[in-house]
């Protein structure tokens, strides 16, 4: 009777259509729930694309993170989203770019209602995130004078020729003349930008801008935030020959008339002047010179290949000049073989620039009280991987999602 019973083959299919309906339907629930979390990333990402672009314009308009914040919250709320699932951050833009972007990440938990007797999950965790970068809808800035007040703040004249056409000139200044041109001067430059006035002459040239503006809000220093250098170590001077010039405090200022090396890594305190005179051939590099109670200069017949340092407190600062400041004016040139990379930082001194490399591919930033353009200067923002801030225009930003 038994072994009748195993031979039996009837009720077999049925049998094995309720297991495999079990193991289908697990499946499909599976796939149901799947769905249902993709369906939730998708509008996650919408809305963290939606909060970031918001969270940028605002910040373009108040730099305020606060502001961003209550932004990104209230775009939250107005698409049914609590606004804790929102974290709103304040970041570096992935682009390697320099500027800066809102980085909004949502993040929720979507139920695993069909396939949790498979797979054990009660729930998963999703995740999208948004970048907006900050870019100016002008150019990116390669001079920037200070001063507030400042007739001339920015001045070229004579012969003078500026060949920046990729970077702004902006001069915070809010007098009638804030910018000057005079002469047979030329500038090539995306904006000329200015608190109050300008007085152009034919030969400007802007090739993103239509026209010079005027009217504008000051352009933050995008150096203010960074300390000045404390002394460290005793007083050095100068080797001789300077072949290895040590990085530490030089109490008597530095004064190169040969060929010199500088050790890279390090800031240089430099209380007096320093000066490259005519004749020498210095090379610098991953440096900043920090100086105080002097002026740094240049003479157009030295042969300089100078680079800031890329990371650290004083990244992309080639030149420090203490906001103690000076009457005195810092000239800066370098024959047509000379590279200068980096910001010539001087806060609260006056700048005259003519030079550095013949061509305009490197990476040269000039802030000062006020500056003068001599001669021919070639300025390039070609600044990924050096350290170098940007100059960004105020009330010139636009947002753009880029990762």
């Amino acid at each position: 009777m038994l072994n009748k019973f195993l031979r039996n083959c009837r009720g077999n299919l049925t049998l094995l259509t309720a297991v495999l309906m079990t193991s289908l339907v697990g499946v499909a629930g599976l796939a149901a729930d799947y769905g249902s979390a993709l369906y939730s990333r998708i509008e996650d990402q919408r809305m963290a694309d939606t909060a970031a672009m918001a969270g940028a314009a605002v910040y373009a308009e108040t730099n305020s993170t606060s502001a961003v914040t209550t932004a990104v919250g209230n775009m939250a709320s107005l698409n049914g989203y609590a606004s804790t699932r929102l974290t709103p951050t304040l970041v570096n833009s992935p682009t390697g770019d320099g500027n800066q972007a809102v980085k909004v990440v949502v993040s929720s938990t979507t139920p695993m209602t069909f396939s949790r007797v498979l797979t054990g999950t009660s729930s998963v965790s999703v995740s999208a995130s948004s970048y907006a970068e900050l870019k100016s809808a002008s150019g990116s800035g390669c001079i920037l004078t200070l001063d507030p007040t400042a007739s001339q703040a920015f001045t070229i004249s004579g012969s003078g020729y500026l060949d920046a056409p990729a970077c702004d000139v902006i001069a915070n200044s809010s007098n009638s003349d804030a910018l000057d041109m005079s002469g047979s001067a030329r500038i090539s430059a995306a904006c000329t930008i200015t608190v109050g006035g300008q007085k152009t002459t034919t030969g400007l040239t802007l090739d993103l801008c239509t026209k010079p503006t005027t009217g504008a809000a000051a352009t933050p220093d995008p150096y203010a935030a960074v300390p000045a250098p404390a002394i460290s170590g005793p007083c050095l001077t100068l080797p001789s020959p300077p072949t290895n010039v040590p990085i530490g405090y030089y109490c008597h200022g530095i004064n190169v008339s040969s060929t010199a090396t500088f050790q890279s890594g390090g800031t240089y305190y430099v209380v007096g002047n320093l000066a490259f005179q005519g004749g020498s051939n210095v090379t610098a590099h991953n440096v900043t010179f920090y100086v105080t109670g002097g002026t740094v200069a240049i003479s157009g017949s030295a042969v300089v290949n100078l680079t800031a340092q890329t990371s650290g407190t004083y990244a992309g600062i080639l030149f420090f000049g203490s906001r103690a400041g000076n009457t005195s004016n810092n000239n800066i040139s370098g024959s047509s073989n000379s590279t200068i990379t980096g910001a010539l930082y001087f806060p609260t001194q006056q700048v005259t620039f003519s030079g550095g490399s013949n061509t305009p591919s490197a990476c040269t930033e000039v802030i000062g009280d006020k500056i003068t353009i001599s001669g021919t200067a070639y300025l390039g923002d070609s600044c990924a991987g050096t350290g170098v801030a940007s100059i960004t225009p105020a009330n010139s930003l636009k947002a753009a999602l880029v990762q």
